[in-house]
């Protein structure tokens, strides 16, 4: 005899998709108000855009190297991100902008 789950569990099953659709909705949401400030910040400040290359740089190659069974702390990613994140930042503020740069 094979005993079948009760409709209790899919009920839940149902309200945990439902649940997980609104969430991938709300955040496609999100995404698509905060797309052209975010571009129009970059478009801005051109030395962002190759930070957030470098620091994909840096996690795709964590990724390589766990991937490998190498283990890096992730505090030295971190500190490695957020240091970048506040000398840009710093340079954001007090270098002005060459007259023929936009």
């Amino acid at each position: 005899m094979v005993l079948l789950p009760g409709p209790k569990k899919h009920v839940k099953a149902c309200a945990g998709w439902v649940r997980t659709g609104f969430d991938i909705d709300s955040n496609v949401g999100i995404m698509l108000v905060a797309a052209k400030p975010i571009s129009e910040f970059i478009a801005r400040h051109p030395s962002f855009k190759i930070l957030a290359l470098c620091f994909l740089l840096i996690i795709g190659m964590s990724l390589v190297a766990e991937g490998l069974h190498v283990e890096i702390p992730k505090g030295y990613i971190y500190f490695a991100m957020a240091f970048a994140f506040l000398v840009d930042l710093i340079q954001m503020k007090t270098v002005p902008k060459a007259a023929g740069f936009k």
